[in-house]
């Protein structure tokens, strides 16, 4: 199989003492970049998971993502961990943010989408 020349993929995988989801991030990962299952260039892959799955680094992650693909590209995106609604937004929970938070510490804390 080819390598897909114009396909992207975001992989996030947030790893904390509550959900450890790193694994399974990994496993999207490899399966993308292996030529005779997905066939993505692992430079369209970008991975953050575990302790690097913060906030900015998930910001970080998207912009990365941005500056790399055009409107004919493809973007596969991959998020294992929590998320809810809080505050009149959704959310996702990057790693780092606990329960007990305040509320300026919660709304920097979490990804709107």
């Amino acid at each position: 199989m080819s390598k897909l020349n114009n396909a992207f993929a975001l992989i996030i995988g947030i790893g904390d003492e509550s959900l450890d989801t790193v694994g399974d991030a990994e496993d999207i990962y490899n399966l993308l970049i292996d030529e005779k299952l997905a066939g993505y260039n692992p430079d369209n892959v970008i991975l953050v998971s575990g302790e690097e799955s913060t906030r900015q680094h998930i910001l970080d992650a998207f912009d990365k993502l941005t500056q790399k693909t055009n409107e004919d590209s493809s973007i596969f995106l991959y998020y294992s961990g929590h998320g809810g609604y809080q505050l009149d937004q959704y959310f996702i929970q990057p790693y780092g943010m606990r329960e007990g938070m305040t509320k300026e510490e919660f709304t920097e804390a979490w990804v709107s989408y």
